[in-house]
């Protein structure tokens, strides 16, 4: 599968804490990864381009191979993602197996057999979302954590499953379309959309620009959230902050 991607990581978590950390030797990472072929080679003494992007339309190259615009070049980016699915399932299976802990579900669950309260979020705010649900649990809800690990393919029939038996679902977002809501929440609210679910859903923007946000925080947002079952309202139109305006 070959896709632009950019490496990040959200903080403040993971860029300005500390944690132990198990890292595997050198030689299991080399059993593990093929020898590196580049898909595409630079070479400064033969310039040339590559399937330019700003072209409308099909156009033959230097060397006759008519190359793709930019519309067959967007078409071939969305059927990649779609069958990406089968590889990261695949290649997180053949991680387990040579290191002990697998990554292939597209995400995680904690606590989720007899949760009627689904927190989701994702990355290190999900990992914190596990304390807020001990928290919960503690006041005696049943409180339950989905951690999404891949947001693109979307596992809409997963995801779908997994609330299937959620009262209450509140998706913590570190992101915000402006005007809209969360990015993660949007994409709940779709999966969810004709699969029957009756399932009150509550957003809340957390957390941007590296700001800490603390499991108490979590709990409490949640707490916040539980009239919602008795208001009928499914879904409102937009999410609330966890800010000090």
């Amino acid at each position: 599968v070959y896709v632009p991607v950019m490496v990040c990581y959200d903080g403040y978590v993971l860029s300005h804490t500390e944690m132990p950390v198990a890292v595997p030797s050198q030689d299991d990472v080399d059993r593990f990864l093929p020898p590196y072929k580049p898909h595409t080679v630079l070479d400064p003494a033969d310039p040339k381009n590559y399937n330019l992007v700003t072209l409308a339309n099909p156009r033959v190259n230097a060397e006759g191979v008519l190359c793709h615009g930019y519309m067959e070049l967007r078409y071939l980016l969305q059927e990649a993602l779609q069958h990406s699915r089968e590889t990261i399932a695949g290649v997180g299976r053949e991680f387990g197996e040579l290191f002990g802990r697998s990554y292939a579900n597209m995400f995680w669950e904690d606590r989720m057999d007899d949760a009627d309260i689904v927190i989701v979020a994702m990355g290190s705010l999900a990992m914190e979302a596990i304390v807020a649900a001990n928290m919960l649990r503690e006041e005696g809800h049943k409180a339950g954590v989905l951690g999404l690990r891949v947001f693109r393919p979307f596992p809409k029939a997963d995801v779908v499953k997994a609330l299937s038996k959620s009262r209450l679902v509140v998706i913590f977002d570190k992101n915000v379309s402006y005007g809209s809501e969360g990015a993660t929440c949007s994409e709940i609210k779709s999966a969810l959309y004709g699969s029957g679910a009756n399932a009150v859903i509550r957003n809340f923007i957390v957390g941007l620009g590296g700001r800490d946000v603390k499991a108490r925080e979590l709990a409490d947002a949640v707490t916040k959230s539980l009239p919602s079952l008795q208001e009928g309202v499914l879904n409102r139109e937009y999410p609330e902050w966890i800010c000090h305006i």
